[in-house]
């Protein structure tokens, strides 16, 4: 399985454009994992363009490419995602988008409802979580934190969503 975290990170990347109100990410009754290569285009597209802009630390394309009257990125701020994630940086976080939000976007997706969520453990109950997903967890988590996760019963760090008609929902962590 190792070898499609790979190819999936080499995957060539373009842009689209999409809008709709975003729904407060949680997991689901019943997830339904997904590869890349069964995303709608548009989903596919917009994944893409985030995790160029992300990779290039493009602050700019990035803000393109969600709508922040409707986009989610805080539980209790709302607004400027930019400068949240800004703020976060210069206070010694890990590079949100140099390193976190590239490879969050880089794992196996799962769909809920009319949404394609990353990673797919973040769309389902830690009980349930396939060695795949934890696997993927790995690639941006230490083992002590995805144990810390399975012991709330679920993952609630970074995870992004992108509706199936290519809008930008969220990228947040917490609960």
């Amino acid at each position: 399985m190792k070898g499609w975290l790979t190819i999936s990170l080499l995957i060539a990347f373009t842009a689209c454009n999409g809008d709709s109100a975003p729904p407060t990410p949680s997991i689901p009754a019943s997830p339904t994992p997904t590869t890349a290569s069964e995303l709608p285009a548009a989903v596919e597209q917009k994944r893409d363009s985030i995790v160029r802009a992300a990779r290039a630390m493009d602050y700019d394309a990035l803000e393109a490419l969600l709508d922040p009257e409707t986009f989610n990125y805080s539980f209790g701020d709302s607004g400027d995602p930019i400068g949240h994630w800004k703020q976060l940086e210069s206070e010694s976080h890990v590079p949100i988008l140099g390193d976190i939000m590239p490879a969050v976007f880089a794992t196996r997706p799962a769909k809920q409802g009319g949404i394609y969520v990353w990673p797919a453990a973040a769309a389902k109950e830690a009980k349930d979580w396939t060695d795949e997903e934890v696997e993927d967890l790995l690639t941006f988590n230490n083992e002590e934190d995805v144990e810390q996760h399975r012991e709330q019963g679920g993952y609630l760090g970074w995870r992004g969503g992108i509706q199936a008609e290519g809008a930008w929902l969220y990228f947040i962590a917490g609960d």
